[in-house]
């Protein structure tokens, strides 16, 4: 059990009870063989009276909570560590973290999210897809569905088969201004693997549709050497919620003809009309 305590400046927030800097942290890319990964909250006594945490609820026991139990003075900060274990189910998670206090017994909402890479259990069958010695599991990664108000992010793992340990060059010509690429961790040793976190900005990519993206990551290791990388995405433009008292007042795009009969498949031609109200 621990505590960390900071004097604020409590008149800088307009909430009360527990005020956290975050509600939510995404560690990223998890691999069982790194061991655990820790995440850690903080947060402030915005009242005039201590705070206490009565009980921390965990939605898996794969997340592990430590947190004082002492009293927090009012305008103190006090922090609370999570600790998760990778050593569960693969793919992308999302861990809610329950923290029932005296001055919020109903408790605070907090998230902790990330993906978990599962472990092959045999490496050269998995990543059979091979460039410059290292192996991949497929040729071409698609980002899915992106929306132009803000970037997305995707986890593409890899292998290094090669008999010497790799990083990325700082200096990368090929990278496109709307792509950002982070190796973890940031020396891949040999028969290790490391994972790629690729950040794709769709505003500064500036176009709309199905997109694909071709470019060389260069490395360093004993020599130089780059490897291809292809990015697939559809981009689609963002707009924000309307409400209700709005919706009769937006322009709508209005079909003549929702049916429309073929029938017999010949020569014949038809068409339909579409009005912009």
């Amino acid at each position: 059990m621990f505590s960390s305590i900071v004097e604020v400046n409590s008149q800088e927030l307009e909430q009360e009870g527990l005020v956290w800097e975050n509600n939510l942290i995404n560690i990223g890319a998890v691999m069982p063989e790194q061991g655990e990964r820790i995440a850690d909250f903080y947060y402030l006594n915005q009242t005039d009276s201590n705070a206490y945490i009565n009980e921390v609820i965990t939605d898996c026991g794969c997340a592990v909570v430590a947190y004082s139990q002492d009293s927090l003075a009012p305008s103190k900060i006090g922090h609370l560590q999570i600790t998760f274990d990778p050593e569960s189910r693969g793919g992308t998670f999302s861990k809610m973290i329950v923290v029932k206090s005296n001055v919020k017994p109903l408790g605070d909402s907090l998230f902790l999210e990330g993906v978990n890479v599962h472990f092959p259990s045999d490496p050269e069958s998995h990543y059979k897809i091979k460039k410059g010695g290292l192996g991949f599991v497929f040729d071409q990664n698609n980002l899915g569905t992106l929306y132009t108000n803000k970037p997305k992010f995707k986890v593409v793992d890899f292998y290094n088969f090669n008999d010497f340990p790799v990083q990325l060059n700082l200096k990368q010509d090929s990278v496109p201004d709307h792509v950002k690429v982070r190796m973890v961790p940031p020396v891949v040793e040999s028969n290790t693997r490391g994972v790629l976190e690729i950040e794709y900005d769709p505003i500064i990519k500036n176009d709309l549709g199905f997109v694909r993206d071709s470019f060389t990551l260069s490395f360093l290791s004993g020599e130089h050497f780059e490897i291809p990388i292809n990015l697939l995405a559809t981009i689609h433009e963002y707009f924000d919620p309307l409400p209700v008292s709005q919706v009769d007042e937006v322009p709508k795009l209005l079909i003549a003809e929702m049916e429309i009969n073929l029938g017999k498949i010949g020569s014949k031609k038809c068409g339909f009309t579409n009005t912009n109200t």
